[in-house]
C-alpha cells in the first residue's frame, strides 16, 4: 500500500481530493493512476486495492465535519455557511438526541 504524504497538501487539497474520489474519480494526490482506470465501474474501482487504500488514507485524514463540508462546497457548490447551518441544525442535532 503507497501512503499519502499528507504535509504536501493543505487540507482544502485534501478535500478536493476526498470529493473526487468519493465520485470516482482518480487524484494525483495518490500518485499514478492505474491502467485501464477509467473503464472500471464504481463497484470495480472500489475493489481496487490503489482506490480503496488511498480513499481510506484519505478518510481518516479528514474529519467527519471536514469531509461534510468539502461535500457541500466543492460537490454541490454550497456556501460554507448554508453548510454550517445545515450541520448544526440537523446533524448535531440528530447526533445529540441519540
Amino acid at each position: 500500500m503507497a501512503v499519502i504524504d499528507f504535509s504536501k497538501y493543505t487540507i482544502d487539497r485534501i478535500g478536493e481530493a476526498y470529493v473526487r474520489m468519493n465520485c470516482w474519480e482518480w487524484d494525483d494526490i495518490c500518485g499514478p493512476k492505474p491502467d485501464g482506470y477509467d473503464e472500471l465501474t464504481g463497484n470495480e474501482k472500489y475493489k481496487l486495492p490503489a482506490f480503496s487504500d488511498a480513499f481510506d488514507q484519505i478518510k481518516r485524514h479528514l474529519s467527519h465535519e471536514q469531509r461534510s463540508m468539502y461535500w457541500w462546497t466543492i460537490a454541490l457548490g454550497r456556501t460554507q455557511e448554508a453548510w454550517r447551518e445545515w450541520y448544526d441544525e440537523t446533524y448535531l442535532r440528530r447526533k445529540s438526541n441519540g
